[in-house]
Order: structure tokens, then C-alpha cells, then sequence
């Protein structure tokens, strides 16, 4: 991804058309792991990102595993950078699909590969 500190670059994880866990590079370089749910967001851990160069690309991997509880963890260019668990009752626990999101136009994804267990 290359975010340009234009907006939010997103992975995300979608059980539904309002509930997804993301993990977001904002534009200030901090990634973050999110839960939507009901198409409200709370954030469940935040790191520095570790992105040197906003404009520059950067590899990112979000994994998410397990129902009790739900095992977060975002990658930047193969270092684990940020980690949560989720076991509140309103964890996501149901089979998903994945996908990309941006709040701006402009930020950039390619190569993105879903890989299942």
C-alpha cells in the first residue's frame, strides 16, 4: 500500500455489509485494529506503524484467527507490528470475505493475495 498521509488505507476481514475487523494505516503513519460492528468502529490496539516513507510502497499483512477469542495481528513489510484479542460478546466469529477500503482517492494497493487455512 502507499497512503501518500492522504486518508486511511484498509485490509479488512467483512462477516457482513457492516461488520468487519480492519487493520488501518492512517495518514499520520499509525496502524490500527478495528471492529466494526453495526457500522460502528472501536479500536482494539494501535501502534506506530513503522512505514518511513508514507509515499513510498509498503507490504502489509493482516491476519485474523480463531473464534474465543479472535487473534488480530497487522504486518508491516514482515514485521508484526500491531496485536489484539477480541473475546467481548461482540467479537466476529462467523466465516468472512476479505477485502481493500480507502477513505481518500489517491492511495494505492497492489499484489493483493488472500491466502486461507
Amino acid at each position: 500500500m502507499v497512503n501518500f498521509h492522504g486518508g486511511e488505507a484498509m485490509l479488512e476481514l467483512r462477516v457482513s455489509n457492516t461488520d468487519r475487523y480492519a487493520l488501518a494505516l492512517r495518514a499520520d503513519g499509525v496502524l490500527e485494529v478495528r471492529r466494526y460492528r453495526a457500522g460502528v468502529a472501536t479500536v482494539l490496539a494501535s501502534a506506530l506503524g513503522g512505514v518511513p516513507d508514507l509515499t513510498n510502497w509498503a507490504s502489509f499483512t493482516f491476519t485474523v484467527q480463531g473464534t474465543s477469542p479472535v487473534t488480530l495481528t497487522g504486518s508491516v513489510n514482515g514485521i508484526v507490528k500491531v496485536r489484539a484479542q477480541d473475546s467481548s460478546v461482540s467479537a466476529l466469529t462467523g466465516a468472512g470475505a476479505a477485502g481493500i477500503a480507502a477513505t481518500a482517492s489517491g492511495i494505492l494497493f497492489d499484489n493483493f493475495t488472500l491466502t486461507g487455512l
